[in-house]
């Protein structure tokens, strides 16, 4: 089964913001973040229920798949009813703290 990949307004602002740091901060790093993101996403498109759940809490699972180069993580639910991997959010590693994830999530 492929996924269709939807990222939500929250996970959407973090990917621009992650995208703009790396511009900034490390302008020979951000095709190496932009070709790990899409790594990622094609792997989440055809094996996003694989990878193992991060935080079950209430009948959800969140999961996350690392970006190991540039250390950021992406955080997603697999609604296989749908079709669909919905993205929660894009969140670098460095920071030391995990993202705020959808209510009864953490």
């Amino acid at each position: 089964m492929t996924f269709e990949i939807v990222f939500t307004p929250e996970a959407s602002l973090q990917l621009a913001s992650e995208h703009a740091w790396w511009v900034e901060n490390r302008p020979a790093g951000s095709a190496l973040f932009d070709e790990e993101l899409d790594q990622a996403l094609e792997q989440l498109q055809t094996m996003a229920a694989a990878l193992p759940v991060f935080i079950r809490r209430r009948g959800r699972e969140i999961r996350r798949r690392l970006l190991p180069k540039t250390r950021c993580h992406v955080y997603y639910e697999v609604r296989e009813h749908a079709g669909r991997v919905i993205v929660l959010s894009v969140w670098g590693a460095r920071r030391g703290r995990l993202p705020r994830l959808p209510p009864g999530t953490r």
